[in-house]
C-alpha cells in the first residue's frame, strides 16, 4: 500500500516544487528621484536665466522733462531796476530781452499792513494803464515782508499784499489772465518800508 504522504514533510508542508513569486516592484522611490532630479534642473536653469538677465545690458530710456514757469523762480531770477512808467512804457513797447523786474518804490506798506497808501495806488494807475492797453502783456507780482516778527505770519502778509496790488492792476482794467503772482515772505536784515514792498517782472509784452 503506497502512502501518499510522501508528498508532505514532516512539518506538513508540500515537499513539490511551487512556481516562484513574482517581486512586486515599488515605484514611490523611483518616482520621487524622478521629481527630485526634475527640481533641480529646474532651479539650475532659473539661475542661469537670472545671470543672463544681470549681465545682458537693457536699453534705458530718459524720461523728457516739461518745462514749467515758477513766477518765484523768474522773478528771483532777475535783479529789480528802478521804475518810472517812462522806462516801464519803452521797455513794453521795444525789443529788449525779457524779463525785467521792477521794483515800485511807492508800493510800500506799513508795518504789518497790506494797505495801499495814496502813493501806491496812483503808481499801479499807471501800470494798469500801460498794460491793459496791450492785452498781450503779462506780467509777475511778487510781494515781500520785513523779517520782524512770526516768519509765518510774514508769509501771509507778503501774499496779502501782492494780492492788494493784483486787485488794484484788475480795478484799472488790467486783465486777470495777464498777472501772475508769487509771495516771497521775509526778506532783507531790517523792518524796513523797502523791505515791505511788491516788485512787478515783466514777462512778455
Amino acid at each position: 500500500m503506497v502512502d501518499n504522504r510522501n508528498d508532505r514533510d514532516v512539518h506538513g508542508h508540500s515537499s513539490l516544487s511551487s512556481a516562484p513569486e513574482e517581486k512586486k516592484t515599488n515605484w514611490l522611490p523611483l518616482l520621487l528621484g524622478a521629481l527630485l532630479l526634475l527640481g533641480l534642473l529646474f532651479l539650475l536653469l532659473r539661475g542661469c536665466d537670472d545671470e543672463e538677465a544681470v549681465v545682458t545690458p537693457t536699453e534705458t530710456v530718459t524720461p523728457v522733462e516739461t518745462a514749467t514757469t515758477d513766477p518765484v523762480a523768474t522773478t528771483a531770477a532777475v535783479a529789480p531796476v528802478a521804475y518810472s512808467r517812462d522806462t516801464f512804457d519803452r521797455t513794453l513797447t521795444g525789443t529788449d530781452p525779457l524779463p525785467v523786474t521792477y521794483g515800485l518804490d511807492r508800493v510800500t506798506f506799513a508795518s504789518g499792513s497790506s494797505d495801499l497808501s495814496a502813493e501806491a495806488q496812483e503808481e499801479i494807475a499807471g501800470l494798469a494803464e500801460a498794460l491793459s492797453g496791450r492785452q498781450t502783456a503779462r506780467v509777475s507780482l511778487r510781494g515781500f515782508a520785513d523779517p520782524s516778527g512770526d516768519a509765518a505770519a510774514n508769509q501771509r502778509l507778503s501774499e496779502e499784499r501782492v494780492a492788494a496790488v493784483r486787485q488794484a492792476l484788475i480795478d484799472g482794467g488790467v486783465a486777470a489772465t495777464q498777472i501772475e503772482t508769487a509771495a516771497a515772505g521775509e526778506t532783507g536784515m531790517a523792518a524796513t518800508q523797502e523791505n515791505r514792498r511788491v516788485e512787478i517782472t515783466l514777462l512778455s509784452r
